[in-house]
């Protein structure tokens, strides 16, 4: 046998345990596995707690910090002058304005209200008694009213009660009834106004003005800091596992057919 011959078939014979390695014999995949929680990063089995960092917002002078904003007040006098307020009209120098008026239920006058819409008074007839024989001689009478329902007081004089239905009026809470409206008046009293983007208070103007906020966030021990959020990182247990392609078997750290 040649040289040559010999040369090419040590390379047939590499080339064919080559391809049987990497045909029977391939390197398993590597599965990391962490516990209920976790998670993998770098290879490590993480759990990462996040929460809200603590924010000292400060403000720049002649700001205050109200609501997470940083405040200013700016505070002129309101302009003054006669009017009416709202819901008024000016006519003549008065103020005016008509409302509606109230649905009531009263009772007819001269009679008191009782109960379930019944209205009632107690009526003195005069000259309405009269005497009759008691049965027990002609020298005892015993008084009594001619008027039916009618029944004897205090004085031996008769009284009856009359009842009456409640009924519908409309009423004023304030003003006079015209037209079935109750016209309301009043005089024209000093009044307050504002520029626009102001607002009246306690008879002056004021503007609020945002400024700049500063933030100041910190941490709590244990966590540390980012961007706006504090966040705590704790390792746990990792298990690593191998895993073979479909129709290989793990033997050795090594898929084989």
């Amino acid at each position: 046998m040649s040289s040559k011959n010999k040369i090419i078939i040590i390379i047939v014979f590499i080339l064919v345990n080559i391809l049987s390695i990497i045909y029977f014999n391939i390197k398993p995949t590597k599965v990391i596995i962490c516990d209920k929680g976790y998670m993998v990063e770098n290879n490590k089995c993480i759990n990462k707690i996040t929460i809200d960092a603590n924010n000292n917002i400060t403000c720049a002078k002649e700001y205050e910090v109200i609501g997470n904003k940083c405040i200013r007040f700016e505070i002129v006098n309101a302009d003054e002058f006669m009017g009416c307020s709202d819901g008024f009209s000016a006519k003549n120098n008065i103020c005016e304005k008509y409302i509606e008026p109230t649905k009531n239920y009263v009772c007819p006058s001269g009679y008191s209200y009782v109960d379930n819409n019944v209205c009632w008074k107690q009526v003195i007839l005069e000259n309405d008694i009269i005497y009759e024989p008691s049965g027990l001689g002609d020298r005892f009478l015993m008084p009594k009213c001619k008027t039916q329902n009618a029944m004897i007081g205090a004085g031996n004089i008769c009284r009856k009660i009359e009842t009456a239905y409640r009924i519908e009026k409309t009423v004023c809470i304030q003003g006079a009834l015209i037209n079935n409206k109750c016209y309301v008046t009043t005089n024209q009293q000093l009044q307050y106004s504002c520029l626009d983007g102001y607002e009246l208070e306690n008879n002056e103007c004021k503007k609020t003005l945002e400024g700049k906020i500063y933030n100041n966030y910190s941490c709590q021990k244990g966590y540390q800091l980012d961007k706006d959020k504090c966040v705590k990182i704790k390792e746990g247990k990792v298990t690593i596992k191998y895993k073979c392609s479909k129709g290989k078997t793990l033997k050795n750290k090594i898929c084989v057919r």
